[in-house]
């Protein structure tokens, strides 16, 4: 049979390794998002850091409110967590001065509950609607 023209096919799988564990694939998933390394950051001595683990972001996103409190969840969104930074926005610039004070305890908390470091925490004022 012919194919018809301008359609693709689907290249064979390398190898069935069968059922994974959803965090182990979402692990992949994560690390296929992360940026590219800068330019001469090759395997001679340069670190690089690592994507997130696919249960950290879990933690971080689905979680928020448990780890920050109800209060704080209402004026501040986890953004982007990557590299060692969460960046998080908050809806007023009284909460970022509120959260930049926060950030030790958050970071601890984070760290605990994810089992990574999470070094930063970046705050951005947005608006919320």
């Amino acid at each position: 049979m012919n194919r018809p023209s301008g359609r693709r096919t689907r290249r064979r799988a390398e190898l069935d390794r069968g059922p994974r564990p959803l965090g182990e694939s979402l692990d992949d998933v994560v690390a296929g998002l992360a940026p590219p390394a800068p330019r001469g950051s090759g395997p001679r001595g340069a670190t690089t850091e690592a994507a997130p683990s696919a249960a950290a972001l879990g933690t971080v996103f689905s979680r928020w409110e448990e780890l920050v409190g109800s209060s704080v969840a209402r004026h501040t969104k986890p953004l982007r967590l990557g590299g060692g930074t969460l960046v998080v926005e908050v809806d007023q610039p009284a909460w970022a001065t509120q959260l930049r004070v926060l950030a030790p305890g958050i970071l601890a908390r984070l760290a605990e509950r994810t089992g990574e470091s999470i070094e930063r925490l970046d705050v951005v004022v947005g608006i919320r609607r």
